[in-house]
């Protein structure tokens, strides 16, 4: 895709961006800190237990991988409007946002297969760029599956997953990837929900991301209750907050929508 300087437009984006790189979502403010406690409760076992981690893998299977949407973009570090675009995702890692302008045209475009990452300002003919392994404040683990734990599908290790009690008809359900990020999620088996997902490992900031569902959900049969708004704090600050409107299911995994071709005049920054 090409990328044209249209109009002059200040740039919602980098100030964020540049405090803490743009797979953690774009926000300012934060350091490096250790790594927090996460909650608990009693240890399921049995018949309970492996009900609810079949609830959890039923939910996953009902989603599909990717997903194209209208969204809404706050960042309350940066005391601006909300920021109207665009959101493609394909699991585990692709993804994309098309920051709009007011008069709705492109302001600045973010993209990552996972294993990279781009970030377009228009208005600025700047390019950033950065591979995933080399920011520094959330696990490259994590980093790797965003277009997974955003919308609420969290990927984890089975055969570690644990089952703790939450209360009001709520699971713990908690796992280790990479042999050193613990995470857990807080599971309505009855709802079909992911409320709540957690990581933390030493070295970093914690994240915590909030779900809120309002909609049915998307596909005729089984629908997968997708959030229609995603809350995500990193350490205890609040980074941002993601409403989605009007998903559209990706049943192909189209990598061309995932790349972009610089032009020549734009400058090339190399952050990692």
């Amino acid at each position: 895709m090409i990328v044209t300087n249209r109009l002059r437009f200040v740039t919602f984006f980098w100030p964020a961006l540049k405090n803490i790189s743009l797979m953690c979502c774009l926000t300012a403010v934060l350091t490096l800190g250790a790594c927090a406690t996460l909650p608990h409760g009693p240890l399921i076992r049995g018949r309970l237990a492996d009900e609810v981690r079949t609830a959890f893998r039923d939910q996953q299977r009902n989603c599909p991988a990717g997903i194209d949407a209208e969204v809404s973009l706050n960042i309350p570090a940066l005391n601006l409007p909300d920021i109207d675009g665009y959101l493609l995702t394909y699991a585990p890692g692709y993804l994309r946002f098309d920051g709009l302008t007011p008069l709705g045209l492109t302001a600045n475009i973010l993209i990552t297969n996972g294993r990279r990452y781009d970030y377009i300002v228009v208005q600025s003919q700047l390019a950033y760029g950065g591979t995933i392994t080399g920011q520094k404040y959330i696990p490259p683990v994590l980093a790797a599956e965003t277009a997974c734990w955003l919308l609420g599908r969290p990927r984890f290790a089975d055969r570690q997953l644990t089952v703790e009690g939450a209360g009001d008809g709520n699971y713990w359900l908690g796992s280790v990837l990479d042999g050193r990020v613990r995470t857990k999620i807080l599971f309505s088996p009855v709802r079909g929900q992911v409320q709540r997902y957690l990581a933390a490992a030493p070295g970093y900031k914690t994240l915590d991301v909030y779900y809120e569902y309002h909609s049915r959900g998307i596909g005729r049969h089984n629908p997968c209750r997708l959030p229609d708004e995603v809350r995500m704090r990193l350490g205890g600050h609040q980074v941002f907050n993601l409403k989605i409107k009007n998903p559209a299911v990706v049943k192909k995994l189209r990598k061309d929508r995932f790349k972009i071709k610089i032009p020549n005049n734009y400058k090339r920054i190399n952050l990692h």
